[in-house]
């Protein structure tokens, strides 16, 4: 996605399709960017517990790290979906532009 922004960017003057759609890709990118930072939190782990406390709380983390990872990929399914729109959308209202210039 960086690359391709970068090249658009290069650009002089962009239509006002190529600055939607610019557009569209860079928020795509950040929530992207967010949902991988929200796996990384919940991945983290601190100082387990030992003993039978231990044992019961590590089984509650582990739910919950399960319910996490569900919700997790279903975000990035969600975000799948929104790049693939994104995508067609760009192909159906032709939103092309010759690079070979900057080649």
């Amino acid at each position: 996605m960086n690359t391709v922004m970068q090249k658009y960017a290069m650009l002089s003057e962009p239509d006002l399709q190529v600055k939607a759609w610019m557009k569209e890709v860079r928020e795509l990118a950040y929530d992207i960017e967010d949902t991988i930072d929200a796996f990384m939190a919940r991945s983290e782990k601190s100082n387990e517990p030992t003993g039978i406390r231990g044992f019961i709380i590590n089984n509650i983390l582990k739910l919950r790290e399960l319910l996490s990872s569900c919700t997790i990929s279903q975000e990035i399914e969600k975000l799948k979906n929104q790049v693939l729109e994104v995508n067609d959308r760009r192909k159906r209202y032709l939103v092309s532009i010759q690079l070979d210039c900057f080649m």
